[in-house]
């Protein structure tokens, strides 16, 4: 399988991602909280979403060895909470488009590490509940280094397909968003060995929101598993999140 995706402006990503991260260390964070948004912004309206997670899968990062050589090997999750944010523009009464941006937050302070863009539809809309299937292509950018030490850069083309949902009559209205994301993580070192990892991703995301309005805050969390091709076995993992969505109308 190869992928070949170049967003605009990617290469200006990279170098001022590559220039924030230097001090940070290696990182290449896979945030898998489902898009959560059931409903969509209606015809010509406008609508912004951030959503900030800890903790988030780093494929960069070293699997952790277990003791006993049979036991399935763990990835460890970034050290630094993720964010995504989005603009979701309505195209019609039930399709949105949107443009993203993911990264880092580094001491509350957002550090973008790759763009994203996709479509969201709304499949229910009624009194009671609000369904919606979401899907969203993106790279991220990060640094890398092997175990001697050798430095290099990273990215990650990842696909996020969800389906998510939301009761309507409660103050405090549940949510469920069930997700999958396969992801290809690429590292070229600057002594010029290169490697791929390929890995798929599930998780399902539970969330309360509160406000009904323009403003919406929903506390959520998120737990998964992860299968890539070279670690044996599956990692478990689980995260904690909180979204924050305006919408224009």
């Amino acid at each position: 399988m190869r992928w070949s995706f170049e967003l605009p402006g990617a290469t200006v990503l990279m170098v001022a991602t590559g220039m924030a991260l230097s001090s940070i260390g290696c990182y290449l964070p896979m945030s898998t909280a489902a898009p959560q948004n059931p409903d969509t912004v209606r015809k010509g309206n406008f609508g912004v979403t951030f959503h900030g997670e800890y903790q988030a899968i780093d494929l960069l990062a070293t699997p952790a060895r277990a003791p006993d050589p049979a036991a399935p090997e763990r990835y460890p999750s970034a050290e630094l909470p993720t964010f995504h944010m989005d603009v979701a523009y309505g195209v019609s009464s039930r399709l949105d488009l949107e443009l993203g941006v993911d990264g880092l937050l580094v001491v509350a302070l957002p550090v973008p590490t790759g763009l994203s863009a996709g479509v969201r539809y709304q499949l229910v809309r009624s009194s009671s509940v609000d369904v919606s299937l979401a899907s969203r292509f993106g790279v991220l950018y990060g640094s890398s280094k092997d175990k001697e030490g050798t430095s290099g850069h990273g990215q990650l083309h990842h696909v996020h397909a969800a389906l998510a949902l939301r009761l309507k009559q409660a103050k405090w209205r549940p949510g469920l968003a069930l997700s999958v994301v396969p992801a290809r993580a690429m590292t070229e070192l600057s002594s010029g060995e290169s490697r791929n990892v390929d890995a798929l991703a599930a998780s399902s995301t539970f969330s309360l929101t509160l406000g009904s309005g323009r403003m919406q805050l929903s506390p959520f969390v998120n737990v998964g598993i992860l299968s890539t091709d070279n670690v044996r076995g599956t990692s478990a993992f689980f995260g904690v999140g909180l979204a924050a969505c305006f919408r224009a109308n």
